[in-house]
């Protein structure tokens, strides 16, 4: 069993966002999408069940994580179904 400690730094933090932008499908820690998150990051806020990402007005909490890839799901069409979306963080940094 792997165990995942919060740090100091986590203190008083309930959730990181990242910014989702649909015309790429890459999360970015900046809303001005200037900035992609790395993997490290979106790892390690995964793992401590930390991470959102925001999409124009709504937020979503991932349900999965391989590699650099986060995949959330949303409600559509009607009687609603899922559709999921594979978000991009950078690999190499």
């Amino acid at each position: 069993m792997k165990k995942i400690y919060e740090d100091a730094n986590d203190q008083h933090v309930r959730n990181l966002v990242v910014f989702g932008k649909a015309a790429d499908s890459k999360i970015y820690v900046d809303a001005e999408y200037e900035t992609q998150a790395t993997q490290a990051e979106v790892e390690e806020a995964f793992g401590k069940s930390m991470l959102l990402v925001k999409v124009g007005d709504d937020y979503f909490k991932p349900i999965a994580i391989s590699g650099n890839k986060v995949l959330t799901v949303a409600l559509t069409g009607s009687p609603a179904a899922l559709a999921g979306t594979e978000w991009a963080a950078n690999p190499t940094e």
